[in-house]
């Protein structure tokens, strides 16, 4: 239920391959956070489903805080995004929900891509988890799984920059 798989760097290796950077950049995509000073929370809009099942966006920004609280993150860096998805569906006295966190920025292409100068996404990290529990455990269940996802963030995040 809270088994949770590190996607973290394949997305950054396979940015680097895909734009023909030069073998002096994979050591970039083994530390996909290295440079990140700042970044955003967004979390997307919740749903009746959500609703139902006890999450609030109040509730699912305090886990996001309690994880990122005191972190030595100032003003520059790349302007990365920390995006949180909950999609919950509640059936028969549970509650199912998919719970992903991604970090990402938009950049533009290098000249060495046919599309040089087009606007991309490029994801730094991302990780998640599904899981399923009694309607009325949900809501604290989700959080846990946040905090837990968040604190993964933070520890690669202070890896990377240290």
């Amino acid at each position: 239920m809270k088994n949770c798989i590190n996607r973290a760097a394949v997305p950054a290796l396979l940015l680097c391959i895909a734009a023909g950077l030069p073998p002096g950049d994979a050591a970039a995509a083994e530390r996909p956070l290295a440079g990140v000073r700042d970044f955003t929370v967004m979390i997307e809009h919740l749903d009746e489903d959500s609703a139902a099942c006890g999450i609030t966006g109040e509730a699912l920004a305090e886990a996001i805080e309690s994880e990122t609280a005191g972190a030595p993150l100032g003003a520059g860096g790349k302007g990365v995004t920390l995006y949180l998805r909950v999609s919950t569906l509640p059936k028969d006295g549970n509650c199912f929900s998919s719970v992903d966190i991604e970090a990402y920025y938009f950049g533009v292409l290098g000249r060495s891509d046919r599309r040089a100068g087009a606007e991309a996404k490029v994801e730094l990290w991302s990780n998640g988890t599904i899981l399923v529990t009694r309607r009325g455990e949900h809501a604290p269940e989700v959080g846990a799984v946040i905090r837990q996802l968040v604190r993964g963030f933070m520890q690669d995040w202070r890896r990377d920059n240290s």
